[in-house]
């Protein structure tokens, strides 16, 4: 029952954060190329693709973490200048939390994500 409880405080806490759920947003001049992105598929089974509204995956640093933070290392593969993707085969059912980082900008966006 704890466990549960404590999911859900987790859930509800990143969604006052500010944590998008693998949504993509419209592309603004004042939007830096973290924050407007798409996660697919949702749920995910052997990889999870992440696409840039801007071509800019090579100064884009990702970091993987699972429901209670760990990070767990996966293989990445920069597909193109718009499209990183990521070997999620290896990993647990369960959610976890993709890490997108601008190091030009320093700007950071975080997105959720189902594997089954």
């Amino acid at each position: 029952m704890q466990k549960r409880r404590f999911l859900w405080l987790v859930v509800i806490l990143m969604g006052w954060a500010g944590v998008s759920w693998g949504q993509s947003e419209m592309a603004t001049p004042d939007k830096s190329p973290v924050k407007v992105v798409q996660i697919f598929p949702n749920p995910a089974v052997d990889y999870v693709s992440v696409r840039l509204e801007v071509p800019h995956a090579a100064r884009i640093k990702v970091t993987l973490h699972d429901i209670i933070g760990n990070v767990q290392q996966v293989e990445l593969e920069e597909v193109s200048e718009y499209e990183i993707r990521l070997k999620i085969k290896d990993l647990a059912t369960g959610y976890y939390f993709i890490s997108l980082k601008d190091v030009a900008l320093q700007e950071k966006a975080t997105y959720k994500f189902l594997k089954r």
